[in-house]
């Protein structure tokens, strides 16, 4: 990224966080944060792991109950979402935190993009050929975390330190 682009749209900004995407998080606690450019590549079963341990990692074993088959994903309005050939909702439930998550069955999956609650971490997988891809995006260590507990190899990803111009 260069400098004065927003790290999580690109668009131009006047520090690494342009207005609006500023405007969508709690900037006193995006400050406490220490905040990870990531890249690398990843499976996209391992990418869908993290995607199910972040948004519900204390039901972790109800939730990969309900998500058990290959062509099975999470999604949530506004937070996650995938881009495939096909996708129809088969049934959806709600988690500890309010929010519905529906169980997408999806065929050929193309990207898969996930935003945090908070917001601070915002990930991208994209396919390069059949369920490998590359993953790219801003993370929190909290979310590095959850990479490494889905069995992601972190030190094969790109990880760079971002430091944020908040004033």
């Amino acid at each position: 990224m260069t400098e004065g682009t927003c790290i999580y749209c690109g668009r131009p900004a006047d520090g690494n966080i342009c207005d609006k995407c500023l405007s969508e998080r709690d900037v006193e606690r995006l400050k406490k944060e220490v905040l990870f450019k990531v890249e690398g590549r990843v499976n996209l079963n391992e990418f869908k792991k993290f995607i199910l341990i972040s948004i519900a990692r204390h039901n972790i074993s109800n939730l990969e109950q309900h998500f058990n088959q290959r062509n099975l994903y999470p999604e949530i309005s506004g937070r996650i979402w995938l881009n495939a050939n096909s996708k129809s909702v088969v049934g959806s439930f709600e988690i500890h935190s309010g929010e519905i998550v529906d169980i997408v069955k999806a065929d050929v999956v193309h990207q898969i993009t996930y935003k945090s609650r908070s917001k601070h971490t915002v990930l991208k997988w994209k396919a390069i050929y059949k369920s490998e891809g590359i993953m790219s995006g801003i993370a929190t260590t909290h979310a590095l975390k959850n990479l490494y507990d889905a069995g992601i190899d972190i030190d094969k990803l790109k990880i760079e330190c971002v430091k944020l111009n908040l004033t």
